[in-house]
């Protein structure tokens, strides 16, 4: 499903991109981009310099760099039997973290295979709704994590990252998982990982904007008033809320390591859809392809000492 989706947006992309790619701002180190987080809830108007431009931001996705310009169905990065090898799992947010992670793995002289699906979330969970179809269960998410999984396995990676949409996750109609079925799923899903031998770190959830706000949209329609399209840290709506927390303490329950993700995108209450100069959603649940990769320093000194 994540190729034909993925194939489709290169193709309609194709005039847009031409004959080059869509440039990536350099890495921001930690202290860089702590700096800019704190300052960015304070941004009032769009800065003159914005990247990607609001007309642009649209096309300015993961396919259309010339970093993931291959990455259609099965992505991979480096040399074939480079050391060492990680593996990034999960939904979406697995594929919107590669910009970051996929620098970060080559920056080692590493290798780095990517194995996402699209509204399939890392917790074993019988996940209800799908691209396409919201009122039928996604078996497939079912059987494509169960055989990911083993492919994992097998392959006896380093490291693998995994990473996950947390809100409106729903379990049967208009019924949202519970956190204990959240926690058992993700539970389940990281013991079977660590049978590769394998260390593992999760990504933690980012915030997402409720009632489907379309950061960008917004932003072009309040350009000196940035801060009213900013995402609030917490929500009390269920339906919206995140369970980074969650994944955080299952991970220490299991002998994971977490990133926590918010801290790099969001402010002490609220997460600002501009950091620096650069446009940080490219959706209500998704960072762009842009500030992926400026963190992916970041990412990779999260990464460091789990080779």
């Amino acid at each position: 499903m994540l190729g034909a989706i993925l194939a489709l947006t290169l193709g309609t992309m194709a005039t847009a991109q031409a004959s080059s790619f869509a440039p990536l701002p350099a890495p921001g180190s930690p202290k860089q981009v702590a700096k800019a987080v704190v300052q960015s809830t304070s941004i009032r108007t769009v800065p003159a310099n914005l990247t990607p431009k609001l007309t642009q931001a649209g096309l300015v996705t993961f396919p259309n760099t010339q970093l993931g310009a291959k990455c259609v169905a099965t992505c991979s990065w480096g040399k074939e039997n480079a050391k060492p090898l990680v593996i990034l799992f999960g939904d979406s947010h697995a594929y919107m973290w590669a910009p970051a992670v996929a620098r970060a793995v080559l920056a080692a002289h590493g290798r780095l295979i990517l194995y996402s699906s699209m509204g399939c979330v890392v917790a074993k969970l019988h996940l209800y709704g799908k691209w396409g179809n919201p009122n039928a269960y996604n078996t497939g998410c079912d059987t494509w994590r169960t055989k990911t999984i083993k492919k994992i396995q097998s392959k006896k990676p380093t490291l693998v990252l995994l990473a996950e949409r947390t809100s409106y996750i729903l379990s049967g109609p208009n019924t949202l998982v519970t956190d204990a079925e959240f926690r058992a799923g993700l539970t389940t899903s990281m013991t079977e990982i660590k049978r590769s031998g394998a260390k593992v770190l999760m990504l933690g959830d980012n915030p997402p904007f409720a009632n489907y706000l379309d950061p960008t949209g917004c932003v072009a329609q309040h350009p000196k008033a940035v801060q009213q399209c900013s995402a609030p840290l917490r929500t009390s709506a269920p339906l919206w809320r995140d369970r980074h927390r969650a994944e955080a303490s299952v991970a220490a329950a299991n002998g994971v390591t977490f990133f926590d993700s918010t801290k790099w995108i969001c402010g002490k209450k609220s997460c600002s859809p501009i950091i620096g100069n650069m446009v940080v959603y490219r959706d209500w649940s998704h960072i762009s392809t842009t500030y992926s990769a400026y963190l992916s320093d970041v990412i990779g000194e999260a990464m460091r000492g789990l080779y």
